[in-house]
Formats: structure tokens, sequence, C-alpha cells
């Protein structure tokens, strides 16, 4: 299935986010410094990304999958580190 024919079959709310917010862009979450690959949409405006520090291990483990995110609180991640 094409990107445009599932982008078709969603609810509005589901469409906007998915234009704006592509799920095949790494983000950096703004409040937190964390990276961020989006997961799912939901008819709320919000997502569910796996989030992590960068380097990852960080946090010595695995990522963790986040939901209610705002897509407001997500940029697209340039691959700069800030030291986090």
């Amino acid at each position: 299935m094409s990107w445009e024919s599932w982008l078709a079959e969603r609810p509005e709310s589901v469409r906007e986010v998915a234009e704006a917010y592509p799920p095949w862009v790494v983000y950096r979450l703004k409040p937190t410094g964390q990276l961020a690959e989006i997961q799912s949409y939901f008819e709320d405006g919000t997502v569910r990304a796996l989030c992590w520090r960068e380097p990852l291990e960080t946090w010595g483990f695995f990522p963790i999958s986040v939901f209610g995110l705002s897509p407001n609180d997500l940029e697209p991640f340039d691959g700069e580190s800030e030291g986090i």
C-alpha cells in the first residue's frame, strides 16, 4: 500500500498530522531532547513515538514507546548532537 493510499483511508485529523509529520523522519522531542520516530497517529491529534536519548547507550536498554505526544513538541532532527 502506498503512503497516499494509506492517507486517503484515514480520518481528516490523522491525515493532517501524518502529512505534516511523516513517520520516516527522525524528530527531536523539544521538551526533553530525546530522539523520536513516530509509530502511530491518533484521532485526537497526538502521536505515539519510539523515543530514546542520544547515544542509545544512555539508557542502557531499549528505547521506550510513548503515546499522547503533541506533534507541536517535535522538530526534525538534523543529525547534530546537543550533548544529551
